[in-house]
């Protein structure tokens, strides 16, 4: 396949570390992060912090204000921390969908060709799973939001997102199954029984404790919600977009502040009601992601009346 190298547009409102640093201290030293692993059989840590790839740490602070994520620079950063890190298994997921950084099908495979012979030649175990993306995972944009998403799916809780769950159990079943750990079509299975189970939980309180716990930030102050412009059964949300939106209330600099979906893919909701809440430190911020919101064309795309 001959595809340009392309510029993929930088999305996260939110990094996992962001989310993380929310729960737990996430500016581990080396020393301390193997001490947590060791303890407690795995860690959630900033990279940044480690300088595992100090060059693309410096990179990052370039590309992010400018939102741009070259693909060469992405596989790079992506497995030059794994690498560095230790890793011997890897599990890369490929949204695909028409707001993502991976737009096309043909891409995805582009992109996932890239990753394997990379991370072949550095010595790495690496599959790539290629999923659908129409909008957003979970219900939460940005770092406070996002771990109350995780939490929830954790705690096994009534309203936690479907999605989120899914998409976890199933990353989490490959990765057994490539290291050996489950016997092939039995990773998800398995994954699903430690989360039901309340084990995931018991281990991610651990993973917290040895890492440091933190007191989850309060909600943001101001908050806003946006309603929807017709009626209709929401085919689509752009990511891209309402990653847009998030950033301009503060997020990730201001744990508290992003977008909170009110629904989700596939729901029917009636023209007026609520989508979207935005949430704010700052009454600036707060103006200057309503005022985006406001500006954008077809953010929610819809494909019939209800």
């Amino acid at each position: 396949m001959n595809l340009p190298a392309p510029i993929l547009r930088f999305l996260g409102a939110a990094g996992t570390g962001d989310t993380m640093a929310v729960l737990a201290d996430v500016a581990l030293s080396p020393d301390r992060l193997y001490r947590v692993v060791e303890e407690v059989g795995g860690c959630i840590a900033w990279g940044g912090a480690l300088e595992l790839a100090p060059a693309d740490d410096i990179l990052i602070t370039v590309e992010r204000p400018m939102e741009i994520d070259t693909e060469a620079q992405m596989v790079a950063s992506i497995l030059a921390k794994k690498k560095t890190a230790g890793a011997t298994h890897v599990v890369i997921d490929i949204p695909v969908g028409p707001s993502t950084k991976v737009r096309t099908p043909e891409l995805a495979e582009h992109v996932g060709a890239s990753f394997k012979v990379v991370g072949e030649r550095i010595g790495l175990r690496l599959e790539t799973v290629t999923t659908q993306a129409l909008g957003p995972i979970g219900y939460g944009i940005g770092p406070r939001l996002e771990a109350l998403d995780v939490l929830s799916v954790l705690r096994c809780e009534p309203g936690a997102p479907a999605d989120l769950r899914e998409k976890s159990l199933m990353l989490a079943g490959r990765l057994l199954e490539m290291t050996g750990v489950e016997p092939a079509s039995r990773g998800y299975e398995a994954a699903r029984r430690t989360l039901d189970s309340g084990a995931a939980l018991k281990r991610f309180d651990r993973i917290m404790d040895a890492q440091g716990r933190r007191e989850m930030p309060p909600q943001a102050p101001l908050r806003r919600s946006v309603a929807a412009g017709q009626s209709g059964r929401i085919a689509q949300i752009d990511c891209w977009e309402i990653s847009r939106i998030a950033k301009r209330a503060g997020a990730p600099s201001n744990a508290s502040a992003g977008v909170k979906l009110y629904k989700s893919i596939g729901d029917k909701v009636m023209r007026g009601e609520p989508i979207f809440e935005i949430h704010a430190e700052s009454d600036s911020q707060l103006q200057a992601a309503l005022e985006y919101g406001n500006s954008v064309r077809r953010l929610v795309r819809y494909d019939e009346d209800p």
